[in-house]
């Protein structure tokens, strides 16, 4: 029998308004929304020996504990077997976007990304503290330079660059955020979340 010890992490999302979500029938990942589940995408664990039979809160405090320890793909198979559990909602993918990021694992942060995008697209009208999900400011920023150095060495991973906006824009950092969206959208990418994200991310740069 696996017993966890109760989680210290708490939520990273703190909603502020709850703005009218629209409708997205676009994705990052490929023009018209895919319609693959999540259990499709992901239907290959992350790692070896997770423990079985845990309930969907059990797998999310393993999950926030791991990412917090820095455990990032312990992390990810936690999130994945929530994900798995309740595919109604749209948390464990946005936690297992974060794992992935925190991971390296750039290609698969944004699938996870934009499956919650698109089952929750209000969320881009919330605010996080993304950064918190880390055990400190020191290790996201190492996480995020990763990111940036790939973004250096292939400036053409439209996916990645919108996981680097995804970040810039839940930590705070609107500007970074602008700049990575609109890198994108000059690129031609043209998913309705990220327009979203664009429109309110210059909404928050007025209000300064």
């Amino acid at each position: 029998e696996v017993v966890l010890e109760p989680t210290e992490i708490t939520a990273t999302i703190a909603d502020v308004e709850d703005a009218p979500p629209a409708s997205p029938t676009t994705s990052i990942i490929g023009g018209v929304a895919p319609t693959a589940s999540a259990s499709a995408v992901f239907s290959t664990p992350f790692v070896d020996g997770f423990p079985q039979g845990l309930e969907y809160d059990d797998c999310l405090a393993w999950g926030e504990e791991s990412l917090f320890n820095g455990n990032y793909l312990q992390a990810a198979e936690a999130f994945r077997a929530a994900m798995l559990q309740r595919d109604d909602d749209e948390y464990p993918k946005f936690q297992l976007g974060l794992a992935l990021f925190g991971a390296g694992r750039f290609s698969e942060a944004v699938l996870a990304l934009d499956l919650g995008l698109r089952q929750s697209p209000s969320v881009v009208y919330r605010r996080f503290e993304i950064d918190q999900a880390f055990a400190n400011p020191t290790e996201f920023a190492t996480r995020l330079g990763m990111l940036e150095r790939h973004l250096v060495r292939t400036p053409g991973d439209d996916g990645a660059r919108f996981v680097l906006a995804y970040m810039y824009y839940f930590s705070g950092n609107l500007f970074g955020a602008r700049s990575a969206l609109r890198f994108l959208e000059d690129n031609g990418v043209n998913a309705s979340y990220l327009r979203a994200m664009s429109a309110e991310s210059e909404k928050r740069l007025t209000e300064r």
